[in-house]
Parts: structure tokens; C-alpha cells; sequence
């Protein structure tokens, strides 16, 4: 008996061991966009996109999909000049609301805190089958929106934390 519980307690010591040693060995690369206002580490070198949003202005985002369950973002937008003037706090409201519209999404934590000096929320949203880990930052007039998206049950805390902890808008 006392072995049985013996090997058991090794198996999931190596079990551990092995999941924390393959998220330790992801090689993050540092990503600025050209202009460089935020920098940010992706696992892979991620895909750039510029889209227009219906006011007109454009959005830049970066993003790597490494595999069916798991998405990693950063967008970077002009706050439209009519929301310039609606306190920081509102602006990131909207931002959330907006998150959970779009997912259909339920919230399930949010923590207000800075980056840098710039007001920020974290966000927990579970949607369908996957749980979205979002970032959203207000510096200025710009609005940073990072995301790591995971199928439900494959996501690792360890690459989430460090992807949303690399964050940081830059001084130009």
C-alpha cells in the first residue's frame, strides 16, 4: 500500500514537473509596433493587421494562434475624439461591456489596477467554450486591448501570465 501511494505521489511530481518545464521553455519574443507606443512578448512571431473601424479609425493588432485551442492579441487604437471628454473609467466600462457583448460572454472576475501609469481592468469572461483572459489598457487617446483566449481546460496560467504581463505602453 505504502507504495502504491509512493508511486503515485511520483507520477504527479513528474507529471508537474514536465507541464511547468514546457511552459518555462516557451521562447517569448519581445514585439513593438512600428512606432512603437507598447511592447509586448509573444511565443511566436505574431501576424500584423491594420483594419478601419466604422468611425475611420484604424486599429493595428498583432496575434499568434499556435494551435486550434489557444489565441494570443494586442490591438491598439485612437480613442474617437466624442469619448475623449467621458472619464477613463467609462471608457474601459464601455470596452468591457463591449468584450461581453461580442462573446456572449459572462464575467466571471475583473480587478482594476494601472500599467504603468495608465488606468487598466483585467478580465476573466467565460464564453461558450472558451475563457478569454483580457487586458485593457486607456493611455492618453489610445486603447490597448490584449487577449490570450484558451479552450476551456487548456489553458496555461503561465504563459497567460507572462503574455499579459509583458504588456506595457511605452513614452513616445
Amino acid at each position: 500500500m505504502i507504495r502504491l501511494h509512493l508511486l503515485l505521489a511520483f507520477v504527479v511530481a513528474v507529471a508537474f514537473a514536465t507541464a511547468s518545464s514546457a511552459a518555462a521553455q516557451t521562447q517569448w519574443t519581445e514585439y513593438r509596433i512600428a512606432g512603437g507606443d507598447y511592447r509586448i512578448e509573444f511565443p511566436d512571431p505574431p501576424k500584423e493587421v491594420v483594419k478601419k473601424l466604422p468611425s475611420g479609425i484604424p486599429t493595428y493588432s498583432a496575434t499568434v494562434t499556435p494551435d486550434d485551442d489557444t489565441y494570443f492579441s494586442v490591438s491598439a487604437s485612437h480613442i474617437a475624439s466624442s469619448m475623449l471628454s467621458k472619464p477613463t473609467e467609462i471608457l474601459l466600462d464601455i470596452a468591457r461591456n463591449a468584450q461581453l457583448r461580442g462573446t456572449k460572454g459572462t464575467l466571471r472576475e475583473e480587478e482594476r489596477l494601472t500599467v504603468g501609469a495608465a488606468p487598466a481592468r483585467r478580465l476573466i469572461i467565460d464564453a461558450s467554450r472558451f475563457v478569454l483572459y483580457v487586458l485593457l489598457v486607456v493611455k492618453g487617446d489610445q486603447f490597448y486591448q490584449v487577449l490570450y483566449v484558451a479552450a476551456r481546460g487548456h489553458e496555461s496560467q503561465a504563459d497567460m501570465l507572462h503574455f499579459l504581463g509583458s504588456f506595457a505602453p511605452l513614452s513616445k
